[in-house]
């Protein structure tokens, strides 16, 4: 319940709602135990041959390392960004106020902030969760990493992490 309290405090009419989006959209699906699992060898031949194949695409396409893949601990990321992205769809909704949605976002920042130490990692673990956690390959996210890693209008390249 890492976002919690900060959730309630944006959306204090909605409580039951923030913490049903900090326990499931934060901390849950179970991709950081997966990607330990991956890791360590012990997950599915499945879900080792999506991680295989993102990470394979991320260092031929985009300069990635295998060190600095190693350093994702978490698959967080993936989880933020729906966060965010459910968010404004419930201030586009009517369900919270412009200014509860912005203290909301900028508590999912910090929490980013707190796991990645740049858009690079960031995107990478967003990358790794999305595909685990939803299925797909690298090919189906080949445009959104065009756009964010190589685009200099891009968010990462306009906006310090």
């Amino acid at each position: 319940m890492e976002l919690s309290y900060s959730l309630e405090t944006a959306c204090p009419m909605n409580t039951y709602w923030a913490i049903y989006l900090a326990d499931n959209f934060i901390n849950g699906l179970g991709l950081d135990q997966l990607l330990k699992d991956i890791r360590s060898g012990e997950a599915n031949i499945d879900d080792q041959a999506v991680y295989d194949d993102i990470v394979h695409n991320l260092i031929a396409h985009y300069q990635y390392t295998d060190v600095e893949l190693g350093k994702i601990q978490t698959l967080k990321a993936w989880n933020y960004d729906r966060l965010v992205n459910l968010l404004r769809y419930a201030y586009v909704a009517k369900y919270i106020s412009e200014q509860e949605m912005w203290t909301a976002i900028d508590q999912a920042i910090v929490g980013a902030k707190r796991h990645y130490h740049n858009w690079r990692q960031y995107f990478a673990a967003v990358l790794l969760g999305r595909s685990l956690g939803w299925g797909g390959d690298f090919e189906s996210n080949r445009i959104v990493a065009m756009k964010l890693l190589n685009n200099p209008n891009s968010i990462y390249k306009q906006y310090p992490f």
